[in-house]
């Protein structure tokens, strides 16, 4: 195959535990035109930037999430005008909670800000268990630094992905694809099922994988509708196992041989990234994506304040991404539910008889109890795949 096929970079990571039945996972990002990914690097990365500027470069949203963060990033910055420009009130507040902190005797704060001027993040279990005691100390604070430094940082990058999506996530004429496109694949809590995926040296690494696997058959089945040859180029944030169970370029080539395509689709391992300084503007926001999306698209039937169904999904999907959960000339959606639900679709690849495997999907998702979503965009793929669309 060769390198005059129209190109895509798939830019991915992930969020939740994968080692805990309990936690819903997610793992996917943004679907990108190759030009589009190339000529937005520059502008994104100067803008997210400035979005965040009292934080270190990348903003890794496992950390932007504590409200003190904000604060000990507002005490680094050695030059105030930008963070009062894009955070007020910050650092009027920052002095505050600094000050609470250290009355209550809890240690390490200065050296926390000293780390932070030198572009680390604190330890995250250290940080966290700060940001709780904060939250106690000083409840009326806590809540400034949450509306200043979270609330505002979200605006701000909300404001992009919604300007991507109005200029970028509209269908092309012919293929029905869109220039950046949100594609992505979630996996509920496990519960009390036994799954022998969490168990072995790298607990939750096997599971890790299938949920990775079904979004790139995502992305795989999305490009082969469109009837053109299509190449992907897949950069996915590097993953350390406890027990060396990396996420590497030689990983991701033996993983994207195990997605099936359709004739003319390819995708190709081009980088597994860490998370630094170099690190593409791109998978900063698909962090924030990934953090974001994963309660929603992992929440139980029990919840009754996430939304369910596939409609109120991608309405609720859209405010916070900006871009459409559906194919609207395909009908078929861009989320995938991992585990189960996707080997059972996937049973119907060439198959004629779709109604023995709709019946096992609705049969599991109504024992699993999980949010209707899963059951819809799965039929509509099942009969896809089963009358050889897909």
């Amino acid at each position: 195959m060769g390198f005059t096929l129209p190109e895509w970079s798939y830019f991915v990571d992930e969020s939740g535990d994968f080692s805990n039945a309990d936690d819903g996972v997610i793992a996917g990002g943004l679907l990108m035109r190759q030009g589009v990914a190339d000529t937005l690097e520059p502008m994104l990365l100067t803008t997210l930037r400035e979005c965040i500027p009292h934080l270190p470069w990348p903003h890794h949203h496992a950390y932007v999430k504590f409200p003190v963060v904000h604060a000990l990033g507002a005490l680094a910055t050695r030059a105030s005008d930008p963070v009062a420009k894009v955070h007020p009130g910050l650092v009027d507040w920052a002095p505050r909670a600094r000050d609470a902190l250290k009355r209550a005797g809890v240690p390490g704060i200065d050296d926390f800000v000293l780390g932070l001027q030198f572009g680390r993040y604190p330890p995250h279990g250290k940080l966290s268990a700060v940001d709780k005691r904060l939250q106690r100390l000083e409840p009326v604070v806590y809540e400034r630094l949450r509306n200043f430094g979270i609330g505002q940082s979200r605006v701000w990058i909300k404001a992009i992905l919604g300007d991507l999506g109005a200029k970028l996530g509209a269908p092309e004429s012919g293929t029905g694809l869109a220039m950046v496109q949100l594609v992505a694949a979630a996996e509920a809590p496990l519960g009390r099922c036994h799954d022998a995926r969490l168990g072995g040296r790298d607990p939750g690494y096997r599971r890790y994988e299938d949920v990775l696997l079904s979004a790139l058959q995502r992305v795989a089945d999305l490009l082969g509708r469109s009837g053109e040859e299509q190449l992907v180029n897949l950069h996915v944030l590097t993953r350390h196992g406890p027990a060396g169970a990396d996420v590497d370029l030689p990983y991701l080539r033996a993983l994207a041989r195990r997605v099936v395509c359709q004739p003319g689709v390819e995708l190709r391992a081009r980088s597994a990234p860490a998370f630094d300084a170099n690190v593409h503007p791109v998978l900063v926001l698909v962090d924030y994506l990934c953090m974001n999306l994963r309660r929603p698209l992992t929440h139980t039937s029990a919840d009754a304040s996430r939304p369910h169904d596939l409609a109120n999904l991608g309405c609720w999907v859209s405010k916070v991404a900006g871009l459409p959960v559906m194919v609207p000339s395909m009908g078929l959606g861009r989320l995938a539910a991992a585990g189960e639900a996707d080997r059972l679709i996937h049973l119907t690849r060439g198959s004629e008889d779709t109604a023995w495997t709709e019946e096992r999907i609705a049969r599991w998702v109504f024992s699993s109890e999980i949010g209707s979503w899963c059951i819809e965009q799965a039929h509509g793929w099942a009969r896809a795949l089963a009358e050889g669309q897909a």
